[in-house]
């Protein structure tokens, strides 16, 4: 039912979703905020990380330099005698000449990395003893830097006499934005390094390196040199008198540091002042305030962000990022978050106009429909198929009624009975009144300001009726069923009584003299009266099943024996049609268990009998393995295994259904009840039944059990013990000579698989010979043991 109190409730329901609406976007909002917070600091956090990043290959460049420079002044103090060797390089070229001066290219191989050599043209031959010590120090700088994870600086040696210089890698030799040197910075860069070399030269200790700076970090050519006086012979350079001082400089770009892949567009700071462990500004502002705390803050041109580095000698950078090179990286964020102040207008928009259309107009129209609301839910009350009433909780009393409910009820005191028996606020009961079955259904609810209850009553009187008539026929079918069951398993009774007297009479006719022709007669009697006795076994089988009067008889058995018994019943059947017929028993059986032996032989012989049936030629096997094992229970499988005509996999989707039969018009007959019953009796033991095949492959049949174990021996070989002698097994099929093996191993014998070939005899060997007659022969002079089927 519809009323306005619904719409009401309905007003009121949108105003408490319109406050949660309210608190979820002001939830939102601060959401927003904060994740613009957070992808604000995670710019940041970038930004440090960029700076921490190229701070340490800064380090790590500079402590590499100076390590190398260290390097090269200990190999010339240690080795001046390899020095001394004039080895003219291979390859030189003159790539410049004028402004005063020669430049030539020297490599000792093709392969080797290039130096550039520079004298004055004045000079009439170009020194060799130079491009010895170029070529050797070219080649001390690729054995250093190839094995360096930082890249590697531009090197000069300038001797104080300005005989020549050189430099290291050559002009040209890095590829791409790697390159430092070109013609005119190598000129310059070499009249400045001269220039300090003269100004410092009577100041510089022998063997200790010194830093120095040349360029602008915003303008990118930013360099930092690091330097070392070294004492060169002056045979190398030419010149009479004592040793020459000479200067070794390594040239290193601060820019090259920070190109990695994630920073190739993205600029690591846009300044930078590095600060030496002496306090000295080799780059950057002279006046640079070396007091305050490592970390960044934000100054009145940008991000500022200081970092220092480790150990005893402490360098010190300070990096600037200016806030357009900030904010035009982060231009997509920004970008964003103006984009999600509109959207928060818009919907501020949208859920005022939702207010204006689902709140406010509703409840007008409300306020008008609520008398005809109430009129038309009496109406619909009163038309309804079912009985609706309304009864109040405090005193039963019943508030209001449709025709319905008062035609059946008449007075409310059936109601009023039912209600004081159902403590529960809602449920459903039936109740008898005046001769007519109705279904009551109940729930607690409120009405005008009071707890009622509201109860729909439905006749079901008929649907009575038909349940009970329901109830009739099925126990007529049940007793039926039973009635039934009890003739098939009487008239079994009867029938199987007679024909063992007719089987018995065949057997004792057998025994009397007869010709060819009766011989005949007799078996096909003998044959069909087995067959009648197996089926009508079947059939009391089933009806026990269906009757559930089948009842276990579990007992003491020996699964070896058993296996044996009924693989020997089935010798004669298989013999007559040319089938080979065998079992493989897994040694590990255990020799005794408790469990229904009838009712697994029974499975065993249905299968083989089936197995047999509908092979024409090859073998049947069974096999008994242990599948699992403890020391109270153990799970065996029996699987029987043909090379038969196979099972489609449609067929064996029905191949356990009771009467159904694989070939219909085969010759072997059968009712189609054995597999059914042998699925039925695996489930009724607890274990299962299954088939794998493949038509013209064969089939196998494999049942699992679950079976206690018992104490106790093998029977017939309690106390067998063989001699520890080798013993060779050899068998037409090579899983019967394996399992032969293994039993003969189980009782003290070194049994083994005899091969095709000759065999080694050992001293007292035994070869155990199974079907001789079906492989082919073998020279052996010693002990034979010969199994034929028997």
């Amino acid at each position: 039912m519809t009323t306005d109190s619904t719409s009401l409730g309905k007003l009121a329901l949108s105003s408490m979703r319109l406050n949660r609406g309210v608190l979820i976007l002001v939830g939102v909002a601060v959401v927003l905020v904060g994740t613009c917070a957070w992808a604000l600091q995670r710019l940041l956090d970038v930004e440090v990380n960029k700076v921490d990043y190229h701070f340490s290959r800064l380090v790590e460049s500079l402590n590499e330099n100076r390590l190398f420079l260290s390097n090269v002044n200990s190999a010339v103090n240690d080795a001046q005698d390899v020095l001394t060797k004039n080895i003219t390089p291979l390859q030189s070229t003159l790539v410049f000449h004028g402004a005063g001066v020669n430049i030539y290219e020297g490599k000792e191989f093709s392969f080797s990395t290039p130096f550039n050599l520079a004298q004055s043209d004045a000079s009439e031959t170009v020194s060799q003893t130079a491009f010895s010590l170029g070529m050797h120090l070219a080649n001390f700088y690729s054995e250093f830097w190839s094995g360096s994870v930082v890249p590697s600086p531009q090197l000069f040696l300038l001797p104080s006499g300005h005989e020549f210089t050189l430099a290291v890698p050559a002009i040209g030799a890095r590829r791409g934005h790697a390159a430092i040197l070109s013609l005119e910075s190598y000129l310059e860069t070499s009249k400045g390094l001269l220039q300090l070399f003269k100004e410092r030269q009577s100041a510089l200790q022998e063997g200790q390196v010194y830093w120095a700076n040349t360029g602008n970090v915003s303008e990118g050519n930013a360099k930092v040199f690091g330097f070392i006086k070294i004492n060169l012979p002056t045979r190398f350079l030419r010149v009479e008198g004592d040793d020459r001082e000479v200067l070794l400089a390594a040239l290193i770009n601060v820019r090259r540091l920070s190109e990695t892949p994630t920073s190739v567009d993205t600029p690591a700071f846009d300044d930078l002042t590095l600060i030496a462990p002496s306090g000295e500004v080799l780059l950057g502002r002279r006046d640079e305030n070396n007091t305050r705390p490592d970390g960044m803050r934000f100054t009145s041109s940008g991000l500022e962000m200081k970092v220092a580095s480790d150990g005893d000698e402490r360098w010190t950078a300070v990096y600037r990022i200016s806030y357009d090179s900030f904010f035009h990286y982060a231009k997509w964020q920004l970008l964003s978050i103006f984009g999600i102040a509109l959207l928060c207008v818009y919907v501020g928009w949208l859920v005022n106009r939702w207010y204006r259309l689902r709140v406010v107009r509703p409840a007008e129209q409300a306020h008008r429909r609520v008398i005809e609301s109430e009129i038309f839910s009496r109406a619909v009350i009163d038309t309804a198929p079912t009985g609706l009433c309304v009864v109040r909780q405090s005193d039963n009393r019943m508030l209001l009624a449709n025709k319905r409910a008062q035609t059946w009820l008449g007075n409310s005191q059936y109601i009023s009975r039912l209600i004081r028996e159902q403590q529960a606020d809602m449920g459903e009961a039936c109740v008898e009144v005046g001769g007519r079955y109705l279904h009551v259904s109940f729930s607690s609810t409120r009405y005008q300001g009071q707890d009622v209850i509201v109860c729909a009553f439905s006749d079901v009187t008929g649907h009575k009726d038909d349940a009970a008539a329901l109830t009739r026929a099925r126990q007529q079918a049940e007793e039926a069923s039973q009635a039934k069951t009890t003739f098939l398993a009487t008239m079994s009774h009867e029938i199987r009584t007679p024909l063992y007297g007719v089987l018995g009479t065949l057997e004792l006719l057998e025994l009397t003299p007869l010709d060819k022709r009766q011989q005949v007669y007799l078996n096909t009697i003998s044959r069909s009266s087995s067959t009648l006795l197996q089926l009508i076994s079947d059939i009391l089988d089933v009806s026990k099943i269906e009757a559930g009067q089948m009842a276990l008889e579990p007992g003491r058995f020996c699964p070896l024996d058993m296996v044996e018994d009924v693989v020997d019943a089935y010798a004669a059947a298989a013999e007559g049609k040319g089938l080979q017929i065998y079992a493989c028993i897994d040694p590990q059986v255990p020799d005794q268990l408790d469990g229904d032996q009838s009712r697994i032989r029974q499975i065993l012989n249905n299968l083989l009998n089936n197995a047999i049936k509908f092979t024409d030629y090859g073998r049947v096997v069974l096999r008994l393995k242990v599948v699992q094992r403890d020391t109270q229970h153990v799970t065996l499988q029996w699987q029987v295994t043909d090379t038969g005509v196979g099972i489609s996999e449609a067929q064996q989707q029905r191949l356990f259904e009771p009467f159904y039969q694989v070939f219909n018009g085969h010759s072997a007959g059968g009712t189609g009840l054995g597999l059914s019953i042998c699925m039925r009796l695996s489930e009724l033991m607890g274990g299962q039944l299954r088939v794998v095949s493949e038509p013209g492959l064969g089939s196998s049949f494999s049942l699992l059990l679950n079976l206690p174990i018992l104490e106790g021996t093998l029977p017939a070989v309690s106390d067998l013990q063989l001699r520890p002698s080798p013993v060779y097994v050899r068998a037409p099929v090579t899983e019967l000579a394996e399992t032969t093996c293994g039993w003969l191993n189980r009782w003290g014998a070194q049994a083994l698989v005899a091969s095709a070939g000759p065999i080694n005899l050992s001293p007292g060997a035994v070869l155990v010979d199974l079907l001789p007659g079906r492989h082919g022969s073998l020279e052996w002079d010693g002990p034979r043991v010969i199994g034929v089927p028997g």
